[in-house]
């Protein structure tokens, strides 16, 4: 793939994230995890927010090398967070998932 194809691959699943965690099905998985657990997720709906919001401002010209140093990685992230979306069954492995693919994301846009 080349820079924009990664470019819009990662957003589609940045925003495709963002959807599951508000979703009903996410919203039930919450409810019935530990108060730690929710914390942790709805800090982690902030993150995914903000990093669609830095990544989707990103000129792509200016980071593209670093989309493409970096596009196997992502791929391997991003199919892993969509696995964890689709079940949304284990919310330890939907942060963990999600929270690799935002530090990915950081390799290439920093998120700070």
């Amino acid at each position: 793939m080349d820079a924009a194809d990664v470019y819009a691959s990662v957003l589609v699943d940045l925003n495709a994230a963002l959807l599951a965690m508000t979703s009903p099905r996410f919203d039930a998985l919450l409810q019935k995890s530990p108060q730690q657990q929710r914390v942790r997720a709805l800090r982690q709906l902030v993150d995914v927010q903000h990093a669609r919001l830095v990544f989707g401002n990103a000129v792509l010209r200016e980071i593209a090398g670093r989309l493409e140093r970096n596009e196997d990685a992502l791929a391997t992230g991003q199919a892993a967070a969509r696995r964890a979306l689709e079940r949304l069954d284990n919310l330890p492995t939907v942060l963990r998932t999600v929270g690799r693919l935002l530090t990915l994301v950081g390799r290439v846009v920093p998120l700070v």
